[in-house]
This record gives C-alpha cells, structure tokens and sequence, in this order.
C-alpha cells in the first residue's frame, strides 16, 4: 500500500485537451474493478465524442471511446495517456460487447467543477 504517502503534498496531473487527443494513442486505465485494488489496463483510443443513452433516460455526450479494460469498479478512476495526462474519467462500458468502454473528456469535467465551484453557496 501507499500508507507513507498519507499526508503528503503530492502534484497535481496535468490535464490534457480535448483537442490534443489522437485517435490510437496509448491509454491507461486506473481503478478498483471487482474489489481488485490497484488495477491498471492499457488500450488505445478507440474513436473520440461517443454519445450513449442512459438507462435513466439521459444521455453522455463527447466520451472517449476506449478498448482499454474498463470493468465495474473503474468508473470513476483516470484515463491516462503515456504521459502520465489525464485524459478522461472512466465511466461506461458497452455491456453486450468487449472492449468498448468510454471517459469522460477530462475538460469537461473541469467544465462541470468550475461550474459547481461559481454556483456553490
């Protein structure tokens, strides 16, 4: 484990544009699938703003499209490229396929914290 960076004053990830993300680069996808700690996988990107249906309804909009494995327990975990950039955010596979899984473009959710940050009260 991590245990003797607790504490610690670790640098942040820089973040990569939406524009500067090249179909076929090399990806690495971080998370927790199935309760497995420290799981890393890697891909490439596979196509760039994928949209999906929701169950509830909605919809996401300009994801990542991803072949890296990205499995229950990812969601949530960084898209990284070779750089060490955050890309995306892990949320989504295509359950009746392999190797479809989609992020969320690191950008936007920047977009979505700087929005949340201004309307906080």
């Amino acid at each position: 484990m991590l245990t003797h960076l607790v504490g610690a004053r670790l640098p942040a990830t820089p973040l990569k544009k939406d524009s500067d993300i090249i179909l076929g680069e090399t990806v690495i996808a971080i998370g927790h699938p199935y309760g497995y700690t420290d799981t890393v996988s890697a891909g490439i990107v596979s196509s760039l703003d994928r949209e999906i249906d929701l169950p509830t309804g909605g919809k996401l909009q300009k994801l990542i499209q991803t072949n890296a494995a990205i499995n229950p327990g990812n969601s949530g975990g960084p898209l990284l490229n070779i750089n060490g950039e955050l890309i995306g955010i892990n949320s989504a596979i295509r359950q009746d396929a392999q190797g479809i899984a989609f992020s969320i473009h690191c950008m936007t959710v920047n977009e979505v914290l700087d929005d949340i940050r201004k309307n906080a009260k």
